[in-house]
């Protein structure tokens, strides 16, 4: 996928732009984290395989910022509609998105 996506690939096809690019790995590599409890940047987790990385706020807190970027970019690209969904999480108080609703 990532050679397909990434705008720094002379080759790629579906080139996104880097804004988006990135929050995909981002949200990639956090979602990682919390599925296999590793480091989200797979260098770090190789060096390191035996350590449990645990997800904390701050962890959910960046998964919602690059998740929103990125139905962002669907919404308008493919005119597609969300629905907004409500959250709790100290780390994103104070904090606006689109499609979610911090409670």
């Amino acid at each position: 996928m990532d050679d397909v996506i990434n705008p720094f690939n002379a080759t790629s096809i579906c080139k996104l732009d880097e804004r988006i690019y990135t929050s995909y790995k981002k949200l990639s590599g956090l979602s990682r984290r919390a599925r296999y409890l590793c480091h989200e940047k797979p260098e770090e987790a190789a060096k390191k395989p035996e350590l449990i990385f645990q997800t904390h706020d701050k962890h959910l807190s960046k998964s919602i910022y690059h998740l929103n970027v990125i139905l962002e970019m669907a919404q308008r690209e493919y005119k597609v509609d969300f629905d907004i969904a409500t959250i709790s999480c100290p780390d994103l108080t104070g904090k606006s998105f689109s499609f979610f609703k911090v409670a």
